[in-house]
This record gives C-alpha cells, sequence and structure tokens, in this order.
C-alpha cells in the first residue's frame, strides 16, 4: 500500500508526537518513583521531648543525587535540632536536605536523618514526603531483634557488675 504525499506529514507528525509525549511521560515517572522510601522511628522519650529518627533507602536501580524529606509535627511539638541534614522549619513543617558532599544516595543506600523535639507528650510526624513523594516506607520496625533459637542462639556473659545490671545501655 503507498501513502499519498498529503497524508505523510501528519502521520509523521503524529507519530513524533506520541514518540515524544511517550518519552516525557517516562522522564516524569522516573522522576516521581525514584526509588527513595522513608521510614520514621522514635528513638526517645523523655519529659518535655523526644528524639526520632527518619531512614532514608535507596531502593531503586540508579544513584539519586540529592534528596529533600519534609514532614510536620502537630500541635506544640518543635524540632530543636537535627543531625545528618540541614533543616528549614516553616511552622508546624520541617524540610531537611543533605549537608554538602552527603547528597548521593547510591542504589541500596541508608541515611539515617534525627531531630529531637520539644513535646508534651509523643508525637508521630505527619505529611511525609521524600523527593516530593509520599514517603511510602511504612513505619520502622527498629533493629532487627537476636535470633532466640537453633545454633545462633547465644547466651550473654556475666556482667562485670557482680550481679547488678550496668547502669549504661548501649
Amino acid at each position: 500500500m503507498r501513502l499519498s504525499r498529503r497524508l505523510l506529514p501528519p502521520l509523521l507528525a503524529g507519530t513524533a508526537v506520541a514518540l515524544f509525549g511517550g518519552l516525557v511521560t517516562g522522564i516524569a515517572m522516573a522522576a516521581d518513583t525514584d526509588g527513595l522510601t522513608a521510614t520514621y522511628r522514635t528513638t526517645l522519650l523523655w519529659d518535655g521531648g523526644q528524639a526520632g529518627v527518619y531512614r532514608l533507602v535507596n531502593a531503586g536501580d540508579s544513584a539519586v543525587d540529592g534528596w529533600k524529606l519534609t514532614f510536620t509535627l502537630p500541635g506544640e511539638a518543635v524540632v530543636i535540632g537535627v543531625w545528618n541534614g540541614e533543616l528549614d522549619p516553616a511552622g508546624e513543617a520541617y524540610t531537611v536536605t543533605p549537608r554538602p558532599g552527603d547528597a548521593v544516595l547510591e542504589p541500596g543506600a541508608v541515611t539515617e536523618i534525627g531531630f529531637t523535639a520539644t513535646a508534651p507528650a509523643e508525637v508521630i510526624p505527619g505529611d511525609c514526603r521524600v523527593n516530593e513523594h509520599e514517603c511510602a516506607g511504612g513505619a520502622d520496625p527498629g533493629p532487627a531483634a537476636p535470633p532466640t533459637t537453633g545454633a545462633a542462639a547465644h547466651t550473654p556473659p556475666p556482667s562485670p557488675h557482680k550481679g547488678r545490671a550496668s547502669p549504661w545501655r548501649w
């Protein structure tokens, strides 16, 4: 079948638009799903405050150069310190970005961003976003528990404190 010269330009233009449109959509989808997830865990509570950690994981197939973590703390809670990032507070909303030299997360890499906050009781951050998409990591279960049965079971050594528990917890 032979195409007339009048049909060929519109057909080529339509094909180009479809190909280019698909390419642009693919780029937008890749930017929206860069593989970063974030999970939160409260690590310490005290009368009038708390400490918490966000764990960022690059579960993608390529390095991510730059990240931005945003979250909110409700009520009277106020972030007073942060580590492994730079803090930009705005009311109840907080933005944390990497320190210079810490922006690249290779595939499988993990970084933890911690903060301390004043709070009348434990507060769980809300509206978590990493690189403008939902954190999607769920709750961080914390460190893995040691095995309790089988060959890997372990009996801790006796305390050097002669029967008393150590006052320090590591």
